[in-house]
């Protein structure tokens, strides 16, 4: 009976004609979201918010007009919505008001992506062209590092300390993406013949370029792990497209490989341009060959298992060349530099166990539902073991457990269970081979996504969550369309139309609102830098009220008020910017930037207890930096000092005597670093001897330790 209703299905699907044009949309937005820097900036992600947004409006809208039933049926469809909503009802309990709404709008928009592509996603046909259009938006970010490591290409850290990073400005998360994308070719290259075929290897050239040239190693290991993987769920007669284009891949690699390194350090534009197109004819010119003569041979003498165990048993004796140094010397020295530091005691690996180690201490605080959304960036400088600075915990699951609390991490581990076990039901259950080879290709590009999650912050990047949800849709429609549903355990539900429309224009309001409130900031900082104050503090207002939550246009606006009100004088007005200060800290009381900024405002206008309060917050908060102990310890002389001027010695004495406390206080913490130091980099050789020095010792300024000494004198003169 399945087997009949999975063709049954099939064969409706294939009677289609044509396509919704919401899919079309869909394609075009999401190739393109990638090129702007990955969606990891606010403006960016707000822009991308919004279109997806009306593409979200306009589904709903026709099916409401089509009188078509947009519903639940798969476990996974109620987690997904159940993690959305979490991030919108812990909003108010939020540590960081403005990160918090801004995970919750990110979260919403990957929900809708998420919905607009299970509702319109009916067969074959949707699947190959948002593959297609993935695969074609991969190559060209592809393109464009590689050009830009050419000097081509003029696109800020696109090309870094040697390494691409492309549009995504990280070079881990370029080559996360790269790994995700050259599955979806493989994908193709098993489910298609011909020229579409060869375009895919051509494009899997520069995949795999890309994903070498990124050095992350993470993405490397991960190659023949999800590699393996997909061998295991291919179907035995498209193996042999796999070995053939991966051969030629890696023969073309090979071969242009030592020239277009060579490129990248002369900056020979014409020499790499060339051999990459090379490469790219290379690739497909081997891969033809080896259709054309090698398979019959391939046919007869090897089968699934055979292969299986081939590769194992390569892939064991590689590694035991790589580690031991012989077949490192055959790549460029950037990469086997790179590949002989891969091990458990490197500095990366060492530096990320101590992100989850005190990631746990933030948990233990907020197990339930969490710090709401961007709550690590905004608490870890009160838990972190050394002075390290990172507003990311480089973990996707332990970020979201620190965010959505101990149901979130329920949530995203039953997610990610009821993907793996769908994927299973669908590979196992659909007979059409190209749509299957398809789809294990784009279930590899997931797994491939979810595995480096766990050790770095893709999903930080707008652009790589919105294709990883979109991929995760793509296997759930193909789930819902093509495998029958037990009637036993039938969860199927009709989603209110109403629901999806609201939250659409909801999406749609706040983006829009919040992009409105960035555009007016930056004309505001552009006014006042050509000396209009009050056109640049009208221009504040708006952005003020626009983008409620964010602390940084409260605070600009106060100091821009309060400049404009000292020199009018204004009291009403600076009466306004003491307003926007506490508004600025309502919002964000733990950022370094907004402390310092609020204290020196209360400095100003001589509130010298609040200032001191907010001192106070900034040494709990911010506990192991230089910065902090600099900052605070310039307050408290300068405070003194303008005590003892005014004739208010105890007072001063007061202030000077907190000097000298904060310097007892650095000595015990550089006590307790040095052994945190010992303790942390015990067998670690190749961490940054500056590096060392900046993060495990608070290290004072010469003007600093100037402060301290003249306010010893002082103290002594006083006895």
């Amino acid at each position: 009976m399945a087997t009949k209703r999975i063709k049954k299905l099939y064969n409706k699907e294939e009677k289609r004609s044509g396509m919704k044009v919401q899919v079309l949309f869909l394609c075009i937005i999401v190739s393109f979201l990638p090129l702007f820097r990955g969606l990891f900036f606010e403006k960016e992600f707000y822009t991308a918010s919004i279109m997806i947004a009306l593409l979200a409006l306009g589904a709903a809208i026709r099916n409401v007009l089509e009188k078509e039933k947009m519903v639940f049926s798969t476990w996974i469809e109620y987690l997904i919505t159940a993690m959305m909503i979490l991030y919108v009802v812990s909003f108010p309990l939020a540590i960081n008001k403005h990160k918090a709404v801004f995970e919750a709008i990110k979260n919403t928009t990957y929900f809708l992506i998420f919905f607009i592509t299970v509702s319109e996603i009916k067969g074959n046909k949707e699947i190959s062209t948002i593959s297609w259009s993935i695969l074609l938006s991969g190559t060209i970010v592809s393109i464009i590092g590689i050009g830009a490591s050419f000097g081509s290409f003029t696109y800020q850290d696109a090309f870094k300390e040697g390494m691409i990073s492309s549009t995504f400005q990280y070079h881990n998360t370029f080559g996360a993406f790269m790994l995700a994308t050259l599955f979806l070719a493989m994908g193709e290259i098993t489910a298609n013949e011909g020229w579409k075929k060869y375009t895919a290897v051509a494009m899997g050239y520069l995949l795999f370029f890309g994903l070498i040239f990124s050095y992350s190693r993470g993405a490397w290991l991960l190659l023949p792990v999800v590699g393996f993987i997909a061998l295991v769920l291919m179907k035995k007669q498209t193996l042999k497209d796999i070995i053939f284009s991966f051969v030629g891949i890696i023969l073309a690699f090979g071969i242009t490989t030592p020239q277009i390194y060579k490129a990248i350090q002369t900056s020979n534009q014409a020499l790499g341009w060339s051999w990459l197109l090379i490469g790219s004819i290379t690739t497909v010119g081997v891969t033809y060959l080896l259709h054309r003569y090698v398979t019959t041979l391939h046919e007869q003498y090897i089968n699934k298992k055979s292969l299986i165990v081939i590769i194992s048993i390569t892939t064991i004796l590689l590694t035991i060349l790589l580690t031991n140094g012989h077949m490192i010397r055959l790549f460029p020295e950037t990469v086997s530099s790179r590949l002989a530091t891969i091990n458990l005691r490197t500095f990366t690996v060492v530096e990320r166990g101590v992100f989850y180690q005190d990631a746990l201490k933030v948990v233990k605080d907020y197990p339930i539902l969490g710090t709401g959304g961007g709550g690590w960036a905004a608490l870890y400088g009160q838990y972190k073991t050394y002075d390290y600075t990172t507003t990311e915990v480089h973990n996707n699951i332990m970020q979201s457990w620190i965010e959505s609390g101990t149901i979130g991490l329920f949530l995203l581990l039953g997610i990610y269970a009821c993907f793996l076990w769908i994927s299973y039901k669908t590979i196992k259950n659909i007979e059409d081979q190209r749509l299957s080879n398809k789809l294990t290709g784009i279930i590899c590009a997931v797994l491939a996504m979810m595995l480096h999650n766990t050790i770095d912050f893709n999903m930080s990047l707008g652009a790589y969550a919105v294709i990883f949800w979109l991929l995760i849709a793509i296997v759930t429609a193909a789930y819902k369309n093509y495998i029958p549903q037990p009637s036993k355990t039938n969860i199927t539900r009709s989603l209110p139309k109403t629901a999806i429309i609201a939250l659409s224009i909801v999406v749609l309001l706040l983006s829009g609102a919040f992009r409105l409130g960035i555009k007016n900031a930056t004309t505001a900082i552009a006014l006042a830098e050509e000396g209009d104050y009050y056109k640049s503090m009208e221009h504040l207002e708006k952005a003020s009220r626009q983008y409620l939550y964010n602390a940084t246009y409260h605070l600009d606006l106060a100091q821009l008020q309060l400049l404009i009100g000292l020199n009018a004088p204004d009291e009403a007005l600076i009466e306004k910017s003491k307003k926007n200060v506490e508004k600025a800290l309502s919002r964000d009381s733990n950022s370094m930037a907004v402390l310092q900024n609020a204290i020196n405002y209360y400095t100003t206008i001589g509130e010298y207890a609040r200032a001191v309060e907010l001192v106070e917050k900034y040494l709990e908060s911010h506990s192991l930096s230089d910065h902090t102990y600099n900052f605070s310890i310039d307050f408290y002389y300068a405070v003194g000092s303008i005590m003892m001027d005014t004739g208010e010695t105890t007072e001063a004495e007061m202030y000077f005597e907190r000097v000298l406390e904060l310097e007892q206080r650095i000595e015990e913490i550089n006590k307790e670093l040095l052994h945190t130091k010992e303790t942390v980099l015990r067998d670690v050789s190749d961490a940054p001897e500056w590096y060392v020095k900046q993060r495990f010792h608070i290290n004072l300024d010469q003007n600093t330790i100037e402060k301290i000494n003249i306010a010893k004198e002082r103290l002594q003169q006083e006895d």
